[in-house]
């Protein structure tokens, strides 16, 4: 029941069911975010940070600000983020049941998302 609940849910909102449950790392990124993560990695600054509030809701909500940077064969972007919670006022944009879901369940757990989109030119 669990992984079918994840799988209807936008990224955002598994991600944050993935944080309640301490669900661990993060190594892959849903493809129909890739087209618009191309276009927000070609505009990360000199030290590999893009602001993913400058794209859609779904990546503000997900990503927010990420580290994005090329590998080394210059054919994928590699995102990196730290998911986590340090006060309940992060979940204030939320809903309400994401604070009270954040309340009763601490604040003491983050986790790394480390995955690879191909790059498009």
């Amino acid at each position: 029941m669990y992984l079918g609940f994840q799988f209807a849910l936008p990224w955002h909102w598994q991600l944050f069911f993935r944080w309640l449950v301490r669900g661990g790392d993060v190594n892959t990124i849903p493809t129909s975010l890739a087209q618009e993560l191309n276009n927000l990695c070609q505009t990360a600054n000199r030290s590999h940070h893009v602001n993913g509030y400058n794209g859609s809701k779904a990546i503000a909500y997900s990503l927010g600000k990420f580290e994005c940077k090329l590998s080394r064969d210059q054919k994928f972007w590699l995102i990196y983020d730290i998911y986590g919670f340090d006060s309940t006022k992060e979940a204030m944009k939320g809903t309400p049941i994401a604070v009270l879901m954040i309340k009763l369940a601490g604040q003491d757990y983050t986790y790394k998302i480390k995955a690879s989109i191909p790059k498009k030119s």
